[in-house]
């Protein structure tokens, strides 16, 4: 600070006095730092002192520049301050100087204020690289890739002045997946053009962005290219291998590091972990291991986090386990999450769960990241218990601050079932993504609420937001579930301007939506048109056609499934159980039913065993029926009772159907259809008096 007294003529002792009483009292309300309230009271004080503004007169740049390199390091805080000296500086004059036009610009860019910095850069009546430098690393950072490149041009077209090795570099180093392979083309060309190809750090961004963009060739010639390497040129090749699953290349490389005597860094041990994670066998990461513990970074919680997530991926979680507890004093909220994460991921999700309580215990506050990972394995398993507990650990100020943990628990929300918290919290998320409004749409299609669906999309697409192919998935499944026929050929022909007909997440929602709205040919047109059949695309079809009864058509469709490769699943076993249901055909559903086992290793569902209950009620074959449920490996639903309670009611089995009531209101007293079927059955039979009871027994619990 004496400094910038100097530089405003003002003696150390003088104006002493008038700080100390006026540091705290003055400055913006938001200067929350000292610093900040310092520039303040000292501004104060000039004013006071000397005639003002003195440097408007003296055409001083000196004071200025004392000011703005004392504040520029205090990023985020220091707005007001960046404001005040551009006032002033232009104000004297002294908008010329480029030292300060540029520091200031620097400050606005730190701030977070992009709009200032462009308004000041345009302004600038001279610029130099600097000024070029800033402003597109200003636009670069915040991923506005397409601005930075039309500045770059720019640049080049006002022919004074050229970029350099900077201004490749700050382009480079665009955020993951900005750039696209031309992108980086063309600023390799610029590369070649500036001659600056031969600089280590140059060459390090350009085998980093190739990398990142999946173009390993490109990125291992530059590398063998490269006359100087360091180390940051072999981490930045092994970690582009280990993103795109080449282990065995990428340990190569690290062992061709260690025979030309490059230094082996954290970042080093960190990379040749992460290609490890993919390999099949656990000794070459066990090996690294070794090598770590040599090093002596086998204490780094970085390092020993890397290690954990590698067994981990190797199904080693025995040994995960190891190096989880080898660092108790250290461990921080991310190595108990990929702890957590290593747990999930070889299958114990209960002992993860118990992991996340001991986290708690430890007074370890857990990130969203761990909060994430958590309800991913709620997400996977439909443990909507444990998603909720997740829930009561996470405060709001959390969900409305992390748009990506609000998803999750969004995500959660909607595949486990706790559709009335899906449609709570989505309404109260403070700002939403295509991903939230896929969730919440497919919620509402799940439900059987598609034109509230549909409300959305429209609404989604009436702020802006953009469209995908799960969005259109989503929308067109919330159309099948209500058989909005029209407004689906309008999304078909959305998805056909938009070039998706041939995407298999899209074909195959158009195919079910057809399907569900009894149009079999034009099912069957949509699923031509895929480029790719998977199972979903053969189950959905066999259904369309199933549905519609032409079931010799299912059943073609069934036999050429396999013969072009691809094995039936369950949900195609319900496809076709579901067509033998429909026509009747109880001797071929049968034989698909045992078939299931027998010849294609799968386990009959709950739900093969409704169809195949509903196929033998539907032949009178009750007492076969009961037998039937009787063998079942799984506790019967309510489903399948029920299944069996309307075939009793159909044939006139009394017995067997007050046999299925009553294990209906065991599990659910108040289903309706339940309730009316019993009574009808009663009544049937010309048992009157039973039959109002039971009517009468509906009544009352339907008045609670």
């Amino acid at each position: 600070m004496v400094a910038l007294l100097e530089a405003l003529s003002l003696s150390v002792s003088k104006v002493e006095s008038w700080c100390l009483c006026r540091l705290y009292a003055l400055g913006p309300v938001s200067c929350k730092s000292q610093p900040c309230r310092l520039f303040w009271a000292i501004m104060y004080v000039a004013s006071l002192l000397l005639p003002w503004p003195p440097w408007k007169i003296a055409r001083n740049a000196r004071p200025w520049r004392v000011l703005i390199r004392q504040f520029s390091s205090y990023v985020g805080r220091a707005l007001p301050e960046a404001k005040y000296v551009h006032f002033h500086m232009v104000a004297g004059g002294l908008d010329r100087d480029l030292f300060l036009s540029n520091m200031i610009m620097r400050v606005y860019d730190k701030c977070e204020s992009l709009k200032e910095a462009r308004a000041l850069f345009n302004c600038m009546r001279i610029r130099n690289i600097v000024s070029w430098n800033m402003i597109i690393g200003a636009y670069t950072t915040r991923n506005l890739i397409e601005s930075a490149f039309i500045l770059l041009c720019d640049m080049i077209k006002e022919r004074r002045i050229e970029p350099d090795k900077v201004t490749c570099i700050t382009l480079l180093s665009a955020c993951k997946n900005s750039l696209s392979f031309v992108d980086i083309h063309l600023l390799h060309v610029l590369v070649f053009e500036l001659e600056v190809d031969d600089d280590v750090t140059v060459g390090n961004v350009l085998v980093n962005a190739y990398g990142r963009q999946g173009a390993l060739a490109e990125a291992i010639n530059i590398f063998e290219r490269m006359h100087t390497r360091n180390t940051v040129s072999w981490n930045t090749l092994i970690a582009a291998c280990a993103i795109r699953s080449f282990g065995s290349l990428a340990l190569d490389l690290f062992q061709r590091m260690h025979l030309c005597d490059m230094v082996r860094d954290k970042a080093s041990f960190i990379s040749i972990l992460n290609a490890c994670e993919g390999l099949p066998s656990v000794l070459q990461g066990m090996l690294v291991h070794f090598e770590i513990v040599e090093a002596g970074l086998d204490t780094d919680i970085m390092v020993v986090t890397t290690l954990v997530k590698m067994y981990a991926g190797c199904k080693s979680l025995a040994d995960s386990v190891c190096v989880f507890q080898s660092v108790l004093s250290k461990r921080d909220a991310y190595c108990w999450t990929v702890m957590i994460a290593a747990y999930i991921q070889c299958g114990y999700s209960k002992r993860a769960f118990q992991l996340f309580q001991e986290m708690l215990q430890e007074k370890i506050k857990p990130s969203n990241a761990t909060f994430v990972t958590l309800l991913s394995a709620c997400t996977n398993s439909g443990a909507l218990h444990d998603g909720r507990m997740v829930r009561s650990c996470i405060s709001n100020g959390e969900i409305n601050s992390d748009i990506i943990l609000a998803n999750a628990l969004l995500t959660m929300y909607q595949k486990c079932g706790g559709f009335l918290e899906a449609e709570e919290l989505f309404f109260n998320m403070p700002k939403r993504d295509v991903i939230s409004y896929t969730s919440m749409i497919a919620t509402y299609a799940e439900q059987g609420r598609g034109y509230e669906a549909l409300f959305l999309f429209v609404k989604m697409r009436q702020l802006g937001i953009a469209v995908d192919v799960y969005i259109f998935s989503s929308v067109l499944d919330a159309c099948a579930s209500v058989a909005a026929l029209i407004e689906g050929r309008i999304l078909h022909h959305e998805i056909v301007e938009n070039g998706l007909e041939w995407d298999a997440i899209v074909g195959n929602a158009l195919v079910s939506l057809y399907g569900e709205c009894g149009i079999a040919e034009d099912a069957y047109e949509a699923f031509i048109k895929l480029t790719e059949q998977d199972w979903i695309s053969w189950s959905s079809i066999i259904d369309a056609y199933g549905n519609q009864g032409h079931i010799s058509k299912a059943f073609k469709l069934f036999w050429e499934m396999q013969r072009q490769g691809l094995q039936p699943t369950v949900i195609t076993f319900v496809s076709i159980l579901a067509a033998c249901s429909h026509a009747g055909l109880l001797h071929e559903g049968l034989c698909y039913f045992i078939s299931m086992p027998k010849h294609y290793v799968l386990i009959p569902s709950s739900e093969h065993y409704m169809y195949m209950i509903d196929l033998i009620g539907r032949a009178g074959c009750i007492n076969d029926a009961q037998r039937f449920i009787d063998g079942m490996p799984m506790q019967p639903s309510v489903i399948l009772w029920n299944t069996l309670l309307g075939a009793c009611k159909v044939h006139g089995f009394v017995e067997v159907g007050h046999l299925a009531a009553k294990y209906v209101f065991e599990m659910n007293p108040v289903v309706e259809a339940a309730h009316l079927a019993l009574s009808n059955l009663y009544a049937s039979v010309g048992r009157f008096e039973e039959a109002m009871a039971a009517r009468k027994d509906w009544e009352t619990l339907n008045a609670f």
